[in-house]
């Protein structure tokens, strides 16, 4: 049979409870014409009725309150006697007796049932004995017309409590079954064991609320003890850890399903709960080797199998859910920690360290100290005494750092033999540099394995947070210094400092900054305007990227775009500049003068290569409403541009009327290979060099052939690196167009720009070196 709620809510014991009400409001209805057409005083009829209204008010209320009214036990059968003896056919009692059965009889307890019933039934003959008349004759109370019927009587009340009682049960079914099917949900979603363990707690309670008197307990033995883990309903509240000793030594002397004490003695068990008489146990499985459980359900009445079943189920879910809690704990911990050591993992280790970081930007006091510490010549060690004496010497490395550094701080094993420890924040600079070496100091001591004594060193790097510093940057400084510490020597203790570390320092950061660079924010577009070298006006502006670097400063892209051409960053920083670019462009062509004034953008072989190269180009001018012809490519590295797929977007842009130039003209060969394959509109070449005979040589010659070809090819020639009046003056009179460098305008930043762009033309002035 179906447990389900009907679709109005109400629960197969209220619908009959309200066709209950329905059938005796109706025979109470009925009732009516009987009181009012009875041959007796008015001042009787006049109580009849106020009794069948009484009747019918306690029917109501007690279907609205879905349980007995105070006393009704007696008041019903009284008014019952009042309304039958005031009724023109006193037999017609009977039918004032079924029609309260069926809107009273369904509530209450057995007891109340009983008592109900056995009144109910004496109100028969004694309303028949105050109004002796039945069907126009006499009639007596004690004769068979009223007695015959009563065991008649009698039966329906039963019928009507068994039928109660089948109602009670399948509802406290549905109930146990929603109860435990959202129990099990619950216990699903749970991955902790005292969140878990309340859990059970909180639906045994609801379980036994369901049948008043119950009480469960959960019960764990052990060879040397027995406790109880959990218990619920009648159960003693006040019990707490201070179980009764007998109760403990009954629970230590239960043997399968049976609890019972031996014969002709008290059960311990009552002092659980006074007022539980019967208990029913059941051995369970779970909680570990040694351990075993039972589950005990007490009532005051004889406990019934769908109770015992339904504890039953629920301790099931509950050690299905704990075994699923003890894995995760354990998968949790094997992924956050060192399966050797049990120190923590690298990633558990970034998690502290960034808590600790942020826990010093919110506060503004304190500086987090990481040691990155990794072990000298631990590969002899594995050589000489294989993997397990490796194994036992990084165990006890483990072992002394967690020593010396103390309970405050975190030591994690990355991985091979590298460690590092994270140091509280409140410890002083000096402190931790003290500790530093305190731990080096501890670590060279012999370690005793298994089969010999070793020695090892530990080179010790040291970093400690300062603003701008993220947690990786710190574990990145820690890993710099440990790589310096081991270049000067090894078993030494190094602090990490920017200026001192040199290259490495320089190269490891910005490689690990690099990644997210641009998303941060850190990469700027700086401008290096580029003038008629005959009227001073401006022709273009060079876009060229800077990184603010955290730590490092300011980059200039000389230093790092080689970096991201390796690291395969140089498409996602390139795209960075041509949108920003572009988006400027947009601003200054609206400024006097400046409508003509071109944007000019590195580009690179491996740029080009990229199949949305063009698709970016045109996408980034359209969104910033830029012309495609005042746009300008500069080929850093024309003749490396060898792949079709460049060919063919460097035709397409230059169709659509976007500008190629190449950059670093050096001689005709790189202009031709160009010209075969794609448009070239414009040379640059390097200013400073072709006009200084020291700096290289032929550099006159190449000049000379740069405005050879662009007077063949009709291609103006711009110049870069121009440092003085002088150089530019000789640059125009050999036919330079354009020039850009320090004598017209150092890389400024776009608001500088706008600005420098607003000057009279021709206000170009040598700008010192340096």
């Amino acid at each position: 049979m179906s447990t389900a709620a009907p679709r109005d809510g109400r629960s197969p014991q209220d619908r009959v409870r309200f066709f209950g009400l329905l059938a005796g409001g109706i025979g109470f209805a009925v009732m009516l014409p009987q009181v009012l057409t009875a041959d007796l005083p008015v001042g009787r009829r006049v109580v009849g009725v106020a009794a069948l209204v009484l009747l019918v008010a306690s029917a109501i209320a007690t279907y609205r309150r879905r349980r007995p009214l105070p006393l009704d036990v007696l008041f019903v059968p009284v008014l019952t006697v009042l309304v039958g003896a005031n009724l023109a056919n006193s037999m017609a009692t009977m039918s004032i007796y079924l029609d309260v059965v069926f809107s009273l009889a369904l509530y209450g307890t057995h007891r109340r049932a009983l008592a109900l019933t056995v009144l109910m039934i004496a109100a028969i003959p004694a309303s028949i004995g105050l109004h002796p008349v039945a069907f126009g004759h006499a009639v007596s109370w004690h004769g068979p017309e009223a007695l015959g019927n009563l065991p008649q009587m009698a039966l329906i009340s039963v019928i009507v409590r068994v039928l109660v009682t089948a109602l009670q049960a399948q509802e406290a079914a549905a109930r146990r079954v929603a109860l435990l099917a959202g129990t099990g949900q619950a216990f699903l979603g749970t991955r902790e064991l005292p969140a878990l363990r309340a859990q059970l707690h909180d639906a045994a309670a609801a379980l036994c609320a369901s049948t008043p008197g119950l009480a469960v307990a959960l019960a764990e033995r052990t060879p040397t003890s027995a406790h109880l883990l959990t218990t619920a309903g009648a159960v003693a509240a006040d019990l707490g850890p201070g179980v009764p000793a007998e109760v403990l030594q009954r629970l230590a002397g239960l043997a399968g399903d049976d609890p019972r004490p031996p014969a002709g003695q008290p059960d311990p068990l009552t002092a659980l709960a006074p007022g539980v008489r019967h208990w029913r146990a059941a051995a369970l499985s779970g909680g570990g080797a040694d351990v075993e459980r039972f589950l005990l359900v007490g009532s005051p009445a004889p406990v019934r199998d769908g109770e015992l079943v339904a504890f039953r189920t629920l301790v099931d879910q509950f050690t299905l859910a704990e075994a699923s809690c003890a894995s995760h704990a354990r998968l949790s911990h094997r992924a956050s920690h060192d399966e050797l050591t049990g120190l923590p993992t690298r990633a558990l280790f970034l998690e502290r360290t960034i808590d600790a970081v942020d826990a010093s930007v919110a506060t503004g006091t304190g500086r987090a100290s990481v040691l990155n510490i990794d072990l000298d010549d631990f590969k002899q060690v594995n050589d000489r005494h294989g993997h397990a004496g490796g194994d036992e010497l990084l165990v006890e490395i483990g072992a002394r750092m967690v020593q010396v550094c103390g309970p405050g701080s975190v030591v994690a094993r990355f991985g091979g033999d590298e460690f590092a420890v994270l140091l509280p924040a409140a410890l002083p600079l000096p402190e931790v540099h003290a500790l530093a070496q305190a731990l080096c100091d501890r670590l060279v001591e012999p370690v005793h394995l298994s089969t010999a004594v070793v020695t090892v060193g530990a080179s010790i790097g040291v970093a400690s947070w300062q603003p701008p510093l993220t947690a990786h940057d710190l574990v990145r400084c820690a890993d710099i210094a440990m790589y310096s510490a081991k270049a000067r020597g090894k078993n030494r203790v190094e602090v990490f400092e920017a200026g001192r570390h040199g290259d490495i320092a320089r190269h490891r950061l910005m490689e690990d900054h690099l990644a997210s660079a641009v998303e941060r924010g850190e990469v700027v577009v700086t401008y290096r305007p580029a003038v008629d070298l005959t009227t001073g006006r401006c022709v273009a502006v060079e876009a060229v990227p800077q990184w603010d670097h955290p730590t490092l400063g300011p980059l200039a892209a000389e230093e790092f775009l080689p970096l991201a051409d390796r690291s395969g960053r140089l498409l996602a920083i390139g795209a960075h500049v041509l949108r920003t670019a572009c988006a400027d462009l947009a601003g200054w062509r609206t400024l006097p003068g400046a409508g003509e004034v071109r944007l000019a953008v590195d580009v690179t072989a491996r740029q080009l290569t990229d199949p949305a190269f063009a698709d970016l180009v045109l996408g980034a001018a359209g969104a910033a409403g830029v012309p495609l012809d005042a746009l300008v490519l500069e080929l850093v590295d024309a003749h490396d541009v060898e792949a079709d797929t460049a060919h063919r977007q460097l035709r397409e842009l230059a169709g659509r009327g976007v500008r190629v130039c190449v950059e670093g003209f050096t001689g005709g060969l790189d202009i031709g290979c160009a010209l075969r394959s794609f448009p070239v509109h414009e040379v640059k070449v390097d200013g400073a060099a072709v006009l200084d005979p020291g700096a290289r040589a032929g550099s006159g010659t190449v000049l000379q052939l740069a405005t050879a070809v662009s007077a063949v090819l009709g291609l103006p020639l711009v110049a870069q690196d121009v440092d003085t009046p002088a150089q530019a003056e000789l640059l125009r009179a050999a036919g330079v167009a354009a020039a850009q460098g320090r004598w017209v305008a150092p890389a400024m930043p776009r608001a500088a720009l706008a600005g420098w762009l607003a000057r009279p033309a021709g206000a170009v002035r040598a700008v010192p070196a340096g």
